[in-house]
This record gives structure tokens, sequence and C-alpha cells, in this order.
């Protein structure tokens, strides 16, 4: 096992420390990787549970914590905007539930150490009625794809109003993805939470139930889309180690097969045990280590959202709307062998959705 897989365990709790005391160039490496799978906050917080004699270096100890103080500084201020915007959106007369992000912080021991990202909000609203919303608050068409439209309510973070939760390139399991999740809003799946540090109001957000499903279905769309790291992961591992019963566990397998996502969920699974330490009692399904090497070894190599792949960066550091389309379908090629019935949708999907984008004025 890695040191950097060992820092990770110590941060959630897995381990109490390291088999061996790194060397001060082994503990930059360890930050180095740690800012590539963006998880320089929580392991911060790992390496205050470290015996003193396994810390890092003074200095680089500093600089992680003058890092880490500022993750949390942005987490304070990004969980009062998200009470703010959904109030905003509330006084609209529209209703959002919260997506990933802040929301699946409160799985965390320590919420405010997971690096944020945007806010995403779903919002099961006519398509229209959120696009003309957003066209009044950013005075022009703002950038709409399929999935998501971008609402100018704040200018510290930028804000998504999800359409869906999520898509698949395969029309098939895409139209049984959304419907389940329909179902399961209907079901009523979802509840409200106060976010650390922010307003006492609270903020809606998916269910355990409802995160299992969709946190594995959003980190199966990255896999594709750009990359996936190991903060998703880590996101879908305190997930699963929420109070889930013998039934839910059922349900959520036959709804995986359903999905198309048993495969891939069984690699997951090997990635959590192999890198976090999940414990046997959480694990839906039985790993599969073929499947999770090689998503394993994907992340490590992309890094978060696959910015760190050397093979499919654009030289130039911008591209044009083909050269990107090319060097996408370059980079799922390679998925083929693994997730044929994903890739074999994925060129289809694209220019479908690059004509829908056209002809509804988008583009």
């Amino acid at each position: 096992m890695s040191l950097f897989f060992e820092l990770i365990q110590v941060s959630v709790g897995r381990r109490d420390g390291f088999s061996r005391v790194p060397s001060p160039e082994e503990w930059a490496g360890l930050m180095d990787e740690s800012r590539r799978q963006t998880l320089t906050g929580v392991l911060f917080g790992g390496i205050e549970r470290l015996p003193a004699h396994q810390r890092p270096p003074r200095k680089l100890l500093l600089q992680w914590y003058a890092q880490a103080g500022r993750i949390r500084a942005v987490n304070l201020c990004l969980n009062m905007e998200v009470v703010r915007i959904m109030a905003l959106v509330r006084a609209e007369g529209m209703e959002a539930v919260l997506l990933k992000g802040q929301g699946v912080a409160t799985y965390y021991p320590e919420p405010l150490w997971r690096i944020p990202g945007d806010i995403d909000l779903w919002m099961r609203e006519c398509r229209s009625r959120v696009v003309d919303y957003a066209r009044r608050l950013s005075g022009k068409t703002p950038p709409t794809t399929f999935l998501h439209t971008s609402l100018h309510l704040s200018e510290k973070v930028e804000t998504e109003a999800h359409f869906r939760p999520s898509f698949r390139y395969n029309p098939w399991a895409d139209r049984r993805m959304n419907r389940l999740f329909s179902y399961l809003y209907g079901q009523g799946e979802f509840t409200d939470v106060c976010l650390s540090g922010g307003s006492e109001e609270k903020v809606r957000v998916p269910s355990p139930v409802f995160n299992r499903l969709f946190l594995l279905a959003h980190i199966y769309r990255h896999f594709f889309d750009e990359g996936v790291g190991l903060r998703q992961m880590m996101d879908y591992f305190f997930c699963l180690r929420q109070s889930f019963t013998a039934e839910e566990n059922r349900v959520s397998v036959c709804w995986m097969r359903r999905m198309g996502l048993l495969r891939f969920s069984r690699a997951v699974v090997y990635v959590l045990q192999e890198v976090f330490g999940l414990e046997d009692e959480f694990c839906f399904v039985p790993p599969d280590e073929r499947e999770g090497r090689f998503l394993l070894d994907e992340i490590m190599l992309a890094g978060n959202f696959g910015k760190y792949d050397w093979r499919y960066r654009c030289a130039s550091g911008s591209e044009g709307m083909w050269s990107r389309f090319l060097r996408k379908s370059r980079r799922n090629f390679h998925l083929a062998v693994h997730y044929p019935g994903e890739v074999i949708w994925d060129v289809p999907f694209r220019v479908c959705h690059y004509l829908w984008r056209r002809m509804n004025g988008f583009i």
C-alpha cells in the first residue's frame, strides 16, 4: 500500500498512522498528490491525527495548514451563498434540491475540509421556465446543455440549474435512470439539513438512498466525460457508510442493474476498499479486481476531472470545437473494452446534443 493511500485511510479514520515514517521528499510528493486529487483539506485533517513523530517537516506543515485554512474559509462563505441562492429560487416559486458538493459534505466528519466546487441545483420545473429565469438573470441566453443551464445568482460561485440529475450516452439507459430519479423524488427521498457554519435555515438535499445511486451515476458520467478523481470517490465512501437496511441494499443493487451500472459499481467498491479501507459490511456488491485496478490506474494517472492526463491534453492549451470532439472521442475509445455499451453511443449522443443546442439557440 502506498503512503498516499495510508494517509487517506488515516484521514477517514481507518488507520492510526503510517506503516513507516515518510521522508521529507516523500512528504512533498504526498502534498503534490493531494493537490492533484483535490484532497488537501481532508488530508490535513489526517495529518492532525498522526503521531507527532510521523508528521511532515514544519515548513511543509505550515503550508498545508495555510491551504486548509483557506479551504475552510471558502466553505463557510459558500455555505452562506447556498442558503441565499436557494432562498432566491424559492422566491421565484420554484423548488430546488442541492446536488453533490455542500450537501454531500455533510456526510464528512469535518465538512469544512472538503474542497468545494460549484453549486448544482436540481430544478424539476419545465426546462423553458428555468431557461427563461436564467435569461432574466443574465440578460442573455446563458450556456445551456441537455443537462443544465447557468444561473447568474452569485459573483462568488458558479451556479448550475440541472434539468435532470445526470445523463447517459446510451438513450435507453438514460431513460431508465432518470425515470428512477423521478420516482425516488416522488417517494420523498430527500431531506432538509443545515450546512456547517452557515445559516440555521435548512436546505433540501437528496437522501443517502438517492445519493447511493446518483453519486455512482455521476462518477460514471465523469469517467467518460472528463475523468474522475479521488475526491468523488471519497464522497461515495462517506455516502456508503451511512446507515442502510438489507432491503435498501437489495433494491439498490436491482436499480444499478437496470441502469447498467452493476459492473462499474463493483469496480468502484474495489477502489474504495483498496484506497479508503471500506469495511466489508458497507460493500453492497462484491468488488471486481480487474475492473477496479483499471479504474484506479485511470484515477491516479489523470487526477481530479482528468486535468493531469497527459495522454489527451491539448498541446496548445486551447482548442476548437472539432478538435475537442475528436480528442474526447479518442479518449473514450480506450474504454470500449470495459464499457462498450456506453462507448458505442458516445459519438451519436454528442452529435445529437450539438444539433439540439443549435436548433434551440443555445450555441
